[in-house]
């Protein structure tokens, strides 16, 4: 796990907060209006930059920032089962497999969401990410390719 500093979310609160423009930011940071759509976007992580907007807010480098936590491995694959004769098939097959994610609910269920929203905290707790991080759990399932569904014969 490798931690990885990103300015542009905490840079346009603290410039929210303020009730400034991006252009009096730039202004104040002495900095181009362009510089700051880029830096709030996580375009840009020039120095220079940063520590102009950090003392544009009078404050340090590290009070500008946020920490993330970024995983070193990614999935290999992930399916979408949508019936017990798949789910039951990709069980037996993929026995050896850990760190598996199963849902056996439509999307249209109305329970859809509640079910989801379990879904993100009981494996947001595996050794790789902190609880208060199960956007990294959508951000593996979302980047990673779809394989095809086997065929079932049961």
């Amino acid at each position: 796990m490798r931690q990885e500093f990103r300015y542009g979310k905490k840079i346009q609160q603290l410039r929210d907060q303020k009730g400034w423009t991006q252009e009096h930011l730039a202004t104040v940071a002495g900095l181009e209006p362009r510089t700051i759509q880029r830096v709030e976007k996580d375009r840009t992580k020039n120095p220079e930059t940063l520590l102009a907007i950090a003392g544009a807010f009078d404050m340090e480098l590290p009070a500008i920032r946020s920490t993330w936590l970024i995983p070193e491995f990614s999935l290999v694959r992930a399916e979408l089962v949508t019936t017990h004769r798949e789910f039951v098939t990709f069980e037996e097959s993929y026995k050896t497999q850990i760190f598996t994610k199963s849902m056996m609910v439509s999307p249209q269920d109305n329970r859809f969401a509640e079910i989801e929203d379990l879904w993100d905290r009981v494996f947001a707790d595996r050794d790789c990410i902190e609880p208060d991080e199960p956007e990294i759990w959508k951000a593996y399932v979302s980047n990673t390719p779809k394989s095809p569904l086997p065929s079932c014969s049961r």
